[in-house]
């Protein structure tokens, strides 16, 4: 999405990523694009942050317990799998 929006490419934070890694996504794939494509949409820096990721999947009911053990399964992985964020272009 970033080439669409004439955006340079974006990364994602630690914090945001293992906040989205550790959301149940009751929608499945659609709502997991849907605020990806939300948070490309209204970042204003360089990275997508924790204040990037959507109020009601940051402070989520019931699943704090669940962050806090994704964050620590993927901390060691996601920095080998960092890239940057961006839809390729066709």
């Amino acid at each position: 999405w970033c080439a669409e929006l004439s955006k340079p490419r974006l990364e994602v934070g630690d914090p945001a990523m293992m906040r989205l890694i550790a959301y149940a996504w009751p929608g499945n794939v659609r709502e997991l694009l849907n605020v990806v494509h939300r948070m490309v949409v209204t970042c204003a820096g360089p990275r997508l942050e924790l204040r990037d990721v959507p109020a009601e999947i940051r402070e989520s009911e019931g699943e704090q317990a669940q962050a806090a053990s994704a964050a620590s399964r993927a901390s060691a992985s996601i920095a080998s799998r960092r890239k940057p964020f961006v839809r390729p272009w066709r």
